[in-house]
């Protein structure tokens, strides 16, 4: 009877091997998938950001996309700035394109990192200028995928883990800032409206001269 029962207390650790050591391995391997997964998300962050820097810059300095595309030497002529190109945004559609499809072609190109087939895929750029006159941006969003070696239970295809990534930078052009300004004032006296705002104005100066002297 105790040999029975010292059999049974042996077996024990054996069923519990069977079932925890597999749930163990199992977690093991998600985490390394999972550590890869990010490691590739941090690497097309990365070419985003960079890439959208290189776009507000180009935005700025028309003259740094041709330094650029000269491997780092002077353009023999200085490339077209167009006036006040940031209201007429064409020049900066261009410039978005370009970034899209260099973000696209990076990211695309990029390898499998530790495990084999998990280089993102089904990528998607949009890089875009947002002209708020005032304070304008360049943004670039990204939707791509990874796929993890591995399936669910009963699935029939490899685990996909859609990822996002959003990045946006300032475009601070003072100079541009001041020829937009300047050309509001031209057009505003061109049409007369300058008059009326200055009359305007002289007016809101008497009220509140008058309001000071009434509250005094």
């Amino acid at each position: 009877m105790k040999r029975k029962i010292a059999d049974e207390r042996g077996a024990v650790p054996i069923v519990e091997a069977t079932i925890v050591f597999p749930v163990m391995f199992l977690v093991i391997f998600l985490l390394i998938y999972m550590g890869n997964a990010y490691a590739q998300q941090c690497r097309v962050e990365a070419i985003a950001n960079r890439l959208a820097l290189e776009g507000a810059s180009y935005c700025v300095d028309p003259m740094l996309k041709e330094i650029a595309a000269s491997n780092g030497s002077m353009p023999g002529e200085a490339p077209q700035v167009y006036p006040y190109r940031y209201l007429l945004t064409g020049e900066m559609k261009d410039t978005a394109e370009g970034i899209s499809d260099d973000i696209r072609e990076q990211v695309s190109s990029l390898d499998n990192g530790l495990f084999k087939g998990m280089s993102p895929s089904h990528v998607t750029v949009d890089a875009k200028f947002n002209n708020h006159f005032i304070a304008s941006t360049f943004s670039v969003e990204l939707n791509y995928r990874i796929q993890l070696p591995m399936k669910l239970l009963g699935a029939e295809d490899l685990f996909t883990v859609p990822v996002s990534s959003y990045v946006e930078v300032p475009v601070t052009d003072v100079p541009e800032f001041v020829r937009n300004v300047e050309m509001i004032e031209d057009y505003l006296e061109a049409t007369g409206l300058m008059d009326n705002i200055e009359e305007f104005k002289s007016k809101i100066d008497e009220l509140v001269d008058k309001a000071s002297e009434f509250i005094n």
